[in-house]
């Protein structure tokens, strides 16, 4: 598509999508679909500082400027979420999705988390193996982390981990 450029001559502009939905989910939020498909749930100031109305098309130079934002944002989220408690990557991403990040923005950042461990699904496995053991059966605990999104082959080696280290307890407490 091509726009008048403020010189007075024609530049090439890109549009990668449209809006085809904008309604106020709040009194300073707006939740945006582009495409008829993939939503956001952002600031109203931001939506207006986008350009994002119903029926406007979204400039690629514009979707790459907004996607930097929710990648800084989504980040910034991560860190609060992580504060208050730990999460598998599934677990984490989805709540990104649920708070209305973009999926690539959502994905960027579960990745930046486990770059720097922050988010280790072998550690949550573990640590949750460990804790509901008390109280659950293997197999419940199993269907649990695989119902947050743990894959299987990691539940299987904290599970395999976990015994390992209690026949070695018991092995020490043997020869003392």
């Amino acid at each position: 598509t091509l726009l008048p450029a403020a010189s007075g001559g024609v530049s090439a502009s890109v549009f990668i999508m449209t809006v085809t939905g904008l309604e106020a989910v709040s009194r300073y939020r707006v939740k945006i679909t582009f495409d008829e498909e993939d939503t956001v749930t952002i600031s109203a100031r931001d939506a207006a500082a986008f350009g994002f109305s119903e029926g406007s098309e979204v400039p690629e130079t514009v979707w790459e400027e907004f996607l930097k934002g929710q990648k800084s944002a989504a980040i910034a989220k991560c860190g609060k979420l992580l504060q208050d408690m730990d999460y598998s990557a599934k677990g984490l991403l989805d709540k990104l999705l649920r708070n209305g990040f973009p999926q690539e923005a959502a994905e960027y950042a579960v990745e930046k988390m486990q770059e720097a461990h922050y988010v280790d699904d072998v550690r949550y496995a573990a640590t949750y193996l460990k804790y509901h053991l008390r109280d659950k059966s293997l197999k419940r605990i199993q269907m649990d982390l695989k119902a947050k999104g743990v894959p299987g082959d990691v539940v299987e080696r904290a599970i395999r981990e976990h015994e390992e280290e209690r026949e070695g307890d018991t092995k020490e407490s043997e020869t003392e």
